[in-house]
């Protein structure tokens, strides 16, 4: 599983890439469930599917996963201890978070048309600039 994203100021494009799409898709299930993202996924290819968040839902995001990681395996040692666990899952999200991998831009559309114009003629030759000047200058208004 490897996430990558693209940083675009107040939002954030994340890319799931995982070994195949029910992987993908069940990591963008994850991010849906726990309030990371509100946005349909889009399958950029077979095994990649892209969607959007923010800084702040990404971050709540592994800090909650991993506060989850740690009820599931036993918190026993924890119990009534000041604070018990929450350096711990503060440090493992900040890791998770730091773990993502950033690009600057990835097309999203491997479509190509091409068109063509043909050959451009002009109905009357262009002034050159000292008669263009001229005409403007002393044009009727």
């Amino acid at each position: 599983m490897k996430i990558t994203s693209q940083d675009y100021g107040s939002s954030i494009l994340l890319f799931i890439k995982g070994s195949t799409p029910a992987e993908a898709y069940g990591k963008y299930l994850s991010f849906y469930n726990w309030n990371a993202t509100s946005s349909e996924p889009s399958y950029v290819a077979d095994h990649i599917i892209s969607c959007w968040t923010t800084k702040e839902k990404l971050q709540k995001y592994f800090l909650n996963k991993a506060a989850d990681d740690m009820i599931v395996n036993g918190t026993a040692q924890f119990r009534g201890k000041k604070g018990g666990f929450a350096d711990i899952i503060k440090d493992k999200a900040a890791k998770d978070y730091a773990a993502i991998e950033t690009e600057t831009y990835r097309s999203m559309n491997s479509s190509f048309s091409e068109h063509i114009l043909g050959t451009i003629i002009a109905e009357k030759p262009d002034d050159d600039f000292k008669s263009s000047v001229l005409s403007f200058a002393f044009a009727n208004k």
